[in-house]
């Protein structure tokens, strides 16, 4: 150590001294102090869980259930019913907790809130795209399914929103 000092002078200032070739060690022995054992398992097989059927009145499933169809139709598709209806209610669910969408059931009428709900129902899709995004891809790019598809919940979120506290 006190040769490595004396090759580093003081005085200069800056990052231009070298001490390559200047430094051997030697001597060194490495011991062994514990040994690692991994629990980790490889699993390649993925159980995708399929969704529980989803319960609807029959007219509101029968509604949905054409909607589906023609999506399926239009774009080569083969969604699933109990998939879709499930990313549906997801959006939902978002919708029911929007407050902005909970102020204007309060304050307007059906007519009056369909414009906001629609309005939500993009916000909704986005906020929901990831986890859905080809189902929901479709229904941010077709507006005319979007509002048939959203539009099967329009009365239930309005008063759903309507009654909360």
């Amino acid at each position: 150590l006190s040769y490595l000092i004396k090759e580093i002078e003081v005085g200069k200032i800056g990052n231009d001294f070298d001490i390559a070739d200047k430094i051997t060690a030697s001597n060194f022995k490495q011991i062994q102090t514990g040994e690692f054992n991994s629990e980790i398992e490889s699993a390649p097989e993925i159980n995708s869980p399929k969704p529980n059927e989803v319960n609807f009145e029959e007219s509101v499933k029968e509604k949905l259930s054409k909607i589906v169809d023609d999506i399926n139709l239009a774009y080569n598709k083969q969604f699933d019913f109990d998939v879709v209806t499930k990313s549906a209610l997801q959006v939902r669910n978002i919708l029911l907790k929007d407050t902005k969408l909970k102020d204007s059931a309060k304050s307007n009428s059906i007519n009056d809130f369909r414009f906001a709900y629609f309005d939500a129902v993009e916000d909704a899709l986005v906020e929901g795209y990831e986890q859905n995004q080809d189902f929901f891809s479709i229904l941010l790019n077709d507006g005319e399914r979007n509002k048939q598809l959203m539009g099967v919940f329009l009365e239930d979120i309005y008063n759903n929103l309507k009654t909360v506290i």
